[in-house]
C-alpha cells in the first residue's frame, strides 16, 4: 500500500445503527507465502450529549437483532465468500 492511499474496509454491512466492516490484510506465512486474511469490526452509531455522531462498541438488547444481521450478512461474505 502506498503511504498516501487511505486504509478503508472491502465491505461495510448497516442494519439500523450497527455498523460491520470487514477489513482484508496481507499476511506472511512461515514458509514466505503471503495470504489474504478478513477481519471484522462491529460499531453501533450513537448521538452525544452535543449532537455529535459517536461509534461505540457497546449494546444493548434492542441492538441484538440489527447485531444477529449483520454478522450473518459477515458470515456470509468472510467464510462462504459470497456477496448478498
Amino acid at each position: 500500500m502506498e503511504t498516501n492511499e487511505i486504509n478503508k474496509p472491502i465491505k461495510e454491512i448497516r442494519s439500523g445503527f450497527v455498523k460491520a466492516s470487514i477489513w482484508e490484510n496481507d499476511f506472511k506465512l512461515e514458509n514466505g507465502e503471503v495470504i489474504k486474511v478478513k477481519s471484522l469490526n462491529l460499531a453501533k452509531n450513537i448521538k452525544d450529549k452535543e449532537d455529535n455522531w459517536k461509534q461505540t462498541n457497546n449494546y444493548n438488547k434492542s441492538d441484538l437483532l440489527y447485531l444477529k444481521v449483520v454478522i450473518d450478512k459477515a458470515i456470509n461474505e468472510i467464510i462462504l465468500n459470497k456477496y448478498e
